[in-house]
């Protein structure tokens, strides 16, 4: 079974385009809607045994992407998070994987808002600095029974992307030392432990 994202060409009264998950045999057959949120619904993920279907939705908020899971048989989605960080959806694949084991899920997500952000948004202070703040995106797990958060990557490190080794302990990342776009470009290869 094949899961794939359908969504609206334009955005109507959201942050987000309106986005369903649909589930289709590989023959073809039986194309059918899988969920019906209210806004997006989007990066959906199979778990290893196939019977889960992790994705990002921004159902609790809109444009705010939490990570959900629902079982293959339908029913009720699951928020598994309330995060305060912006899920990164930029990376593709990387944005959301299960680990070989199916216990836990990762994810990349930015550092949230800092205070001083907040203070100039309440002030209504619209002034932007062009690589002013250093927010790097993150490498984060979630045990899945207990919806535990763990941060994976910590420092001054910009991680691009992300994969659990076939083992489940390690992450093998491309990283750089700075956040910003051009940054891409002096980025490298490194482990770090999935504790």
């Amino acid at each position: 079974t094949i899961a794939y994202v359908r969504g609206e060409a334009v955005r109507d009264k959201t942050k987000l385009l309106k986005q369903h998950i649909w589930l289709v045999n590989s023959d073809g057959s039986q194309d059918r809607q899988f969920t019906r949120g209210p806004r997006a619904d989007v990066h959906p993920r199979w778990s290893p045994d196939g019977k889960r279907l992790a994705f990002l939705s921004d159902r609790l908020e809109d444009g705010k992407l939490q990570v959900y899971s629902m079982d293959r048989d339908g029913g009720e989605a699951q928020a598994l998070t309330e995060v305060k960080g912006s899920l990164d959806t930029t990376t593709g694949r990387s944005s959301l994987l299960w680990s070989p084991d199916g216990k836990f899920l990762s994810f990349l997500m930015t550092d949230p808002e800092t205070a001083r952000e907040k203070k100039r948004k309440e002030d209504k202070d619209d002034a932007y600095a062009h690589e002013g703040e250093r927010k790097y995106l993150r490498l984060w797990t979630l045990e899945v029974s207990t919806r535990k958060l763990t941060q994976v990557t910590r420092g001054p490190v910009q991680v691009w992307g992300a994969q659990w080794s076939p083992d489940g302990r390690k992450f093998a990342v491309i990283i750089s030392d700075d956040p910003f776009e051009w940054s891409w470009y002096h980025c490298r290869l490194a482990l770090v432990p999935a504790a």
